[in-house]
């Protein structure tokens, strides 16, 4: 499946060689200046957007840094994603474990995880969850486990 998105990219300011872009989610009171943002930000519209399931074997760690993973080993099921501590103590390790295999490195961290869920407003209301991982450091591969609920 692919679809056609718009992109928004920081512009490559001389602002930015000295000051770093800064985004303030206080109300505008709080801020003696009132100025939320100093980041100025360029549409790239037309990208292509393709759904990476239908892809997983195209992308490598060697030649894109990143790679789609659907059998990290684990025993959390569908409902234990809810579950903060067994998110942290189960999938987590398991990817310090997948990262540290699939790498060779003496050492792995994760810096962030995020569990999203979307509805999908059809007749049936059926629920996808997600999960996204983020290694470190950023040259780290990338690998995301997208439990299937079936």
């Amino acid at each position: 499946m692919e679809v056609l998105s718009t992109f928004w990219y920081l512009k490559k300011l001389p602002l930015y060689k000295t000051t770093k872009p800064y985004i303030v989610n206080l109300p505008p009171s709080y801020i003696p200046s009132g100025k939320r943002t100093n980041q100025e930000c360029a549409a790239y519209r037309g990208i292509r957007v393709h759904d990476l399931r239908m892809a997983e074997q195209v992308f490598t760690l060697d030649r894109h840094g990143f790679e789609h993973s659907n059998t990290i080993p684990m025993s959390l099921k569908y409902e234990d994603f809810f579950d903060p501590v067994k998110v942290e103590k189960v999938y987590c390790e398991s990817m310090k474990a997948t990262l540290l295999e699939k790498t060779g490195a003496e050492s792995a961290r994760l810096l962030h995880h995020a569990v999203r869920v979307v509805f999908r407003h059809s007749h049936t209301q059926e629920q996808h969850l997600s999960v996204v991982s983020w290694a470190d450091p950023p040259s780290s591969p990338q690998l995301s486990r997208i439990p299937a609920r079936e």
